[in-house]
């Protein structure tokens, strides 16, 4: 009895309901949080800063035996090959020790065609008198001696060279025993410039005569520059200026001294005597560097080797023009009037 009531209580509901159209559901996404963006700002890290490095002066004994630590310096680096009598040295000191003075060196012949024949860094062992006991340089080994012959806080110097070259104080006093070390080849009897430096003052340079060219040389000073510029510099000639002194003549052969540095560049290049030779018209043919001195009239080896060249006054219009390469050299303007 229960059975057919509720089949038929179905059968009722199952009427009552209207067929409808399915409508699909819609679910909306769910919304995702926009995100905030909070600006980070970003510092840099400052670059390490470069140590301060300090500027030592000789005291009273090292100023007073230089010649000896010339001579050491020299023995030590050259050996036998070159005499203490033939090479002149300036020097820096790099620090001190107890018995040791660290130093850095440079040294040419005086008979070279280059300002610098050798540069490295050298320990000097001195007694407790003050006296030179012996002289270390670095040798095939050069990065584990340099570690082991010098204290830490000196490695920047030695090491990094080009960096310390960069600082304009540096700069200047390198320039200005690059122009020591130049006059001294001439003049090796007088102090290197860590000691010259110290004088309270400096003695009147000499006025030397200057051989001034003839009407072609200066027309054609273009010409004898270019020349110059092939021997003293590899670079493209068109990029280097040359300054040159008249020292005599023979036919066609004219002998100069002459130094070239690259335009906008920091430093002079090599210097050297030149013959260049020139043709009937003037014009020159080419020129040869030469450090043979059979090459030379001996009127000519008596100026070089005497020292009796403006190698300042050249060297310091060289670094002038490097920055207006307008300008002609100096030989140019020693020949023109002043109106």
């Amino acid at each position: 009895m229960v059975l057919p009531v509720l089949l038929s209580a179905c059968g009722q509901q199952a009427i009552a309901l209207p067929t409808g159209t399915q409508i699909p559901t819609i679910v909306s996404p769910t919304p995702i949080p926009t995100s905030t963006l909070i600006p980070v700002t970003i510092t840099p890290s400052p670059l390490p800063t470069q140590p301060i490095i300090p500027i030592i002066t000789p005291d009273t004994i090292q100023v007073e035996r230089w010649n000896e630590y010339e001579d050491a310096l020299v023995s030590a680096i050259f050996k036998s090959s070159l005499q203490p009598e033939e090479v002149v040295c300036e020097w820096e000191i790099l620090g001190r020790a107890k018995q040791e003075v660290y130093v850095s060196t440079f040294c040419a012949s005086i008979y070279s065609s280059g300002s610098f024949q050798t540069s490295m860094p050298a320990v000097i062992n001195i007694g407790t008198d003050g006296a030179v006991q012996s002289v270390e340089i670095p040798g095939i080994h050069y990065g584990p001696d340099i570690l082991r012959m010098f204290p830490p806080d000196l490695h920047y110097r030695i090491f990094g060279g080009s960096m310390y070259f960069q600082e304009p104080e540096t700069r200047q006093r390198f320039q200005e025993m690059e122009d020591r070390l130049r006059w001294r080849r001439g003049h090796p009897d007088e102090p290197p410039w860590i000691v010259y430096s110290l004088l309270p003052t400096q003695p009147t340079p000499t006025v030397l005569p200057m051989l001034t060219p003839d009407t072609i040389q200066i027309e054609r000073w273009r010409e004898y520059q270019t020349a110059l510029a092939g021997q003293l510099d590899y670079r493209p000639p068109e990029n280097i200026l040359c300054e040159w002194e008249l020292l005599g003549r023979s036919g066609n052969e004219v002998y100069v001294w002459a130094i070239c540095g690259e335009i906008f560049g920091h430093r002079p290049s090599l210097e050297s005597l030149v013959v260049i030779y020139t043709l009937n018209d003037g014009s020159v043919a080419g020129a040869l560097r030469s450090e043979d001195r059979r090459m030379f009239p001996f009127n000519v080896q008596e100026k070089y080797f005497g020292g009796l060249i403006h190698f300042q006054e050249l060297v310091d219009h060289l670094r002038w023009r490097q920055r207006h390469p307008e300008e002609p050299p100096l030989i140019v303007l020693s020949a023109t009037p002043i109106p």
